[in-house]
């Protein structure tokens, strides 16, 4: 972990200056624990490797993966006004304004990238619950759909659980992400504790040329551009409850697709 934000080369996670905020997140490492809070504190495997975030230090997952991650949180003192305990992923071409950013076929700056919420416990306060879901992102920014910043096709679920599974106690929140061929749909899965949970979206192989904005969301391709996505991996929670990290586990058929700089 790369608590001193140096911000070179080498570590497999970093404190998160992907979004700039003026607060920088707080990240240390306890007893082998490592613990992010405040103004959506987030570990990431990849961070800005310069001002402008047009290159990276880190890795970014591609091709297929099942990501773990154990996580504990006090789900009783979230503040949704102040950020909430996350685990999630994007795709480095959107944040790192890589050539897969802009949607081959679109005008320029007709941005195309993937979001997946393994974890986001944002919910009513007393409901025992989290939420699970996948964005494809699409448009020109504040321009196409101005309310949310970019269009967006989700697919999400309110994943709940039992009594006896208090978040404070450590979870293994996991994704399964398997890209799609020509023979077979893509597919996400997600699980708690290996137990699958939540929405379970699938898609066609995405080939840009064969649908068109405008046609994302009725598309058997939507979620596709995952598979031409890098994931970089984020943990993170607000200001009111910090979320503590024992493990992080990925698993690949082959890292041959990953980006590692």
């Amino acid at each position: 972990m790369d608590v001193g934000r140096t911000y070179a080369s080498g570590y497999e996670f970093y404190v998160s200056n992907l979004f700039f905020r003026r607060e920088i997140p707080s990240i240390s490492i306890e007893n082998g624990i490592a613990i992010a809070s405040g103004n959506n504190g987030a570990m990431t495997s990849a961070a800005c490797a310069n001002a402008k975030c047009t290159q990276f230090v880190g890795t970014a997952f591609g091709g297929g993966a099942y990501i773990e991650v154990e996580v504990a949180y006090d789900a009783d003192k979230v503040e949704q006004s102040t950020g909430w305990p996350s685990v999630w992923a994007l795709g480095a071409e959107g944040v790192f304004k890589m050539p897969g950013y802009q949607w081959s076929g679109q005008p320029a700056g007709f941005h195309h990238s993937i979001e997946v919420d393994m974890l986001e416990h944002h919910l009513a306060s007393g409901d025992h619950a989290y939420g699970a879901a996948v964005h494809d992102w699409f448009g020109h920014y504040d321009k196409s759909c101005p309310k949310a910043h970019y269009c967006q096709v989700v697919k999400g679920g309110r994943v709940p659980l039992r009594p006896d599974e208090r978040t404070t106690d450590f979870h293994k929140i996991g994704m399964l992400w398997v890209p799609a061929s020509d023979a077979r749909s893509g597919s996400i899965r997600f699980y708690y504790d290996g137990r699958q949970v939540g929405p379970s979206p699938t898609w066609e192989r995405f080939v840009p040329k064969r649908t068109t904005p405008l046609t994302l969301a009725k598309s058997p391709f939507a979620f596709g551009v995952i598979d031409q996505s890098h994931l970089v991996l984020l943990v993170g929670a607000g200001k009111s409850t910090p979320i503590k990290v024992r493990s992080v586990n990925v698993w690949q058929k082959s890292s041959a697709s990953n980006l590692v700089h």
